[in-house]
């Protein structure tokens, strides 16, 4: 064996890997399954992923502002089956109980994250969609803030647009 491949051979692992553990570091694109928009009226409304057979089973938002506890809102459903859609923040649906309700609405400074529990066919598949007062306040009619890494905004109608990928636990 000559001298190029006998390092060509010793350099194959650390090769491999590196290369192994550049694929375990990166994580996947979070699956837009929530997106919020803004109402007539200027408060959220959150979009649920038209995903079928998703269950929802609750929702929650929290501020983070970094003063404190975490102020939070809870609505768990009752139903246990089928999704509502879309929710109107602070208004729990039909068949839907408030759980925890330190925060009243989305005006103050600060992160605020919005979570989905649901899941396909007993398989859980959860959502966030995350924006701070002045991003939300930013939102033009006919767009939306969806839940990928960075807050991506686009139109509403394309969110709304079945997508089998997304609703794969």
């Amino acid at each position: 064996m000559d001298m190029w491949n006998g390092r060509k051979l010793a350099f194959l692992p650390a090769g491999v890997a590196l290369l192994l553990s550049g694929m375990a570091a990166c994580s996947p694109v979070p699956k837009p399954l929530l997106a919020a928009e803004r109402t007539e009226t200027g408060q959220v409304r959150v979009l649920i992923a038209p995903c079928p057979d998703y269950d929802v089973l609750g929702l929650s938002v929290f501020l983070n502002d970094n003063i404190g506890e975490p102020e939070i809102w809870t609505a768990r459903s009752k139903l246990r089956s089928g999704s509502p859609g879309q929710v109107e923040l602070f208004t729990p649906p039909e068949g839907w109980l408030v759980s925890q309700s330190s925060l009243a609405d989305t005006s103050r400074p600060g992160r605020y994250v919005i979570d989905v529990d649901g899941a396909v066919n007993k398989w859980s598949l959860d959502g966030e969609v995350a924006f701070t007062a002045e991003e939300f306040q930013r939102l033009e009619n006919g767009k939306v803030i969806t839940g990928t890494r960075d807050g991506e905004v686009m139109d509403r109608t394309e969110f709304m647009k079945p997508d089998s990928d997304r609703c794969e636990p």
